[in-house]
């Protein structure tokens, strides 16, 4: 049995066909539990414990893995601030409807329970989960809202560190061991980000009107991304073909003036996400370890030299929010750095585009990284749990009934109802490949310090020249006393 709630304000739908595809689809057909598995491949996990392979197990075959348990119908409940991610919408037609039913459906015959989606508005959700943290009571069995949110949760104690929950595995073979590590500070972690709540609807790639560029422009850019020399260099080239007349103006005109590149975020967003995708970051191993600083500083400066670069430019765009979306849709900017779950709305116009994942800052990079930004909602769990071992258990199952099937559901829908041709299709499947996720974006807003000691040494590097060796030497103090009062 799947329930919705709506909560506060009224969900708000997507008009544009796409988007409504996008959510929804028919249940199909699937095995039966495996409670018993021959032929699974096991393999040594660090402590030499028997850890399961999962490459080549069905979403059945993984469910019949976990820890047994019968819960009698309980009704588990999922609070949200993004609907229809836990609960089909019967209404829609599509191919994402008929992979939530499935994964609900294994978990319901996995622990006999049945999962409930309530919807809140955002920021309700946070007062009601903080209310009854307060009061020491539980809230819901799980909580999905965006890293700000969650952050500021976990911050004022109203969310459990993962690692205390029992049963919960976060090194099971079927979650993103790079995000989990990169969700980990020490020994907590107070969110998962997976494919069981859409993240990949949240990962940055570059939307690109071919109009504005010169001609054959598509195909290079495809076939740099292929061959895996597309870099920020290479973009910005074109860009600034784009913007051939606003590069030799005075005081360009935002409303009516072509542009190079813009992106929805303002320009320090933008910034962070272009360094996180160039594959550095301040702090490369925080799983099970404290926060210390180890990227390498002259590699770091040259990626801010060259981001400020772009961002100096007269192509770029001096506009954020709904009216840098718009102009972008009005074919007055060649370049746009967003959200996947932009092309919805693209989709909807004559233009004719193509997306690309977010360049390399060099050649030598090893792969295109998807920035997962803040809008990204993970799987937490709330403070005060009833039966936290049943809270454990159903959490493995849902994320490991998604594994495949929400994922490839997804990316058919785009490919199908959004995208534009097959160069896309292999786009798509590329910006999927490798999201990256940092400990800044994810916590920042609810732990100013770890704010100060991230996203703004970064930014400093970038908009005041500061060199990454400097700022480690005038933050030691800071970063010591993170550690010792926060994370531990």
């Amino acid at each position: 049995m799947i329930i919705i709630l709506v909560y506060g304000k009224k969900a708000l739908l997507y008009i544009i066909p796409c988007a409504i595809i996008l959510f929804s689809g028919c249940a199909s057909a699937g095995k039966g539990i495996d409670t018993g598995i021959s032929g699974v491949e096991k393999i040594k996990d660090e402590s030499g414990n028997d850890q399961v392979k999962y490459d080549n197990l069905t979403a059945e075959e993984w469910l019949g893995t976990l820890d047994g348990g019968n819960y009698n119908g309980y009704q588990f409940t999922i609070a949200t601030s993004r609907q229809y991610r836990f609960a089909p919408e019967e209404q829609m037609s599509g191919m994402v409807n008929p992979a939530i039913k499935k994964r609900n459906e294994l978990v319901n015959a996995k622990y006999n329970v049945s999962l409930k989606e309530v919807y809140y508005d955002e920021s309700e959700l946070q007062t009601a989960l903080s209310n009854a943290a307060l009061a020491g009571t539980q809230f819901s069995d799980l909580v999905s809202v965006t890293m700000p949110t969650m952050a500021n949760l976990a911050a004022s104690g109203f969310l459990t560190n993962l690692f205390s929950v029992p049963f919960f595995n976060a090194e099971a073979s079927y979650l993103n061991t790079d995000t989990v590590n990169k969700s980990t500070v020490n020994d907590y972690m107070y969110a998962v980000y997976d494919r069981a709540t859409f993240y990949q609807e949240d990962f940055w790639c570059v939307f690109y009107n071919e109009a504005l560029l010169p001609d054959g422009a598509g195909n290079e850019i495809t076939n740099a991304v292929k061959a895996g020399s597309w870099t920020w260099d290479k973009l910005i080239n074109y860009a600034e073909q784009a913007a051939a007349e606003v590069m030799e103006k005075r005081s360009p005109d935002y409303q009516t003036d072509i542009f190079g590149l813009g992106s929805f975020s303002d320009k320090n967003g933008f910034s962070i996400a272009a360094f996180i995708s160039s594959g550095l970051s301040l702090f490369e191993d925080t799983y099970h370890k404290s926060l210390s600083y180890s990227m390498d500083s002259d590699a770091g400066n040259e990626a801010a030299d060259k981001i400020r670069g772009m961002i100096g430019s007269k192509c770029y765009l001096g506009l954020s929010g709904e009216n840098a979306s718009k102009a972008f849709l009005e074919g007055r900017t060649a370049f746009f750095v967003y959200r996947v779950d932009f092309a919805k709305a693209v989709a909807e116009t004559q233009l004719s585009w193509n997306i690309a994942p977010l360049p390399k800052m060099t050649e030598g990079q090893n792969g295109y990284l998807s920035y997962v930004g803040s809008t990204s909602a993970g799987l937490s769990v709330p403070a005060y749990q009833a039966d936290s071992a049943r809270t454990g258990k159903v959490l493995n199952a849902i994320l490991a009934a998604s594994y495949i099937n929400l994922d490839d559901a997804i990316k058919t829908n785009y490919i199908t109802f959004c995208l534009r041709d097959n160069d896309a299709a292999i786009m798509l499947s590329e910006i999927f490949k490798n999201p990256v996720i940092d400990i800044g974006t994810i916590y920042a807003e609810g732990y100013d310090r770890l704010s100060f000691l991230t996203d703004e040494t970064i930014l400093k590097a970038i908009t005041q020249d500061l060199s990454f060796a400097y700022m480690y030497v005038s933050n030691a103090s800071a970063l010591a006393a993170l550690n010792a009062d926060e994370f531990r």
